[in-house]
């Protein structure tokens, strides 16, 4: 199912809800993903955070202009499949992830820590 994302009167539309509040907007990005090649990205002005399975390019687009008020050129999405785990015999799986490549104006960063991702 997908979702439909529109704005209107300066206030984002998901799913028939009004989210206003900086908690809901923020709720899209679940956090930052933090490895090498990741932190090897932010010379490129390029942020990889881990986000909503039902989250779309628009509507993150749009989460870290209001967040952080920088510009954001373009957004890529990764799906992270599941992986098999086998661990004393019994057989389970790690969790898929959806990740997302924040590309940023050219010249612009973000402070990662100045707000808090919740």
């Amino acid at each position: 199912m997908k979702e439909k994302t529109q704005k209107k009167d300066s206030q984002l539309v998901v799913e028939n809800k009004i989210r206003t509040n900086w908690q809901d907007i923020a709720g899209i990005l679940v956090a930052l993903h933090v490895t090498e090649k990741a932190s090897g990205e932010e010379a490129q002005s390029k942020y990889i955070f881990r986000v909503l399975s039902s989250a779309n390019k628009i509507l993150i687009k749009n989460t870290i202009e209001k967040l952080y008020n920088k510009k954001v050129v373009n957004v890529s999405i990764i799906n992270a499949k599941r992986k098999l785990k086998k661990k004393s015999g019994k057989i389970g799986y790690r969790p898929g992830y959806k990740k997302a490549i924040v590309t940023l104006k050219k010249g612009e960063k973000i402070d990662l820590f100045a707000k808090k991702i919740v």
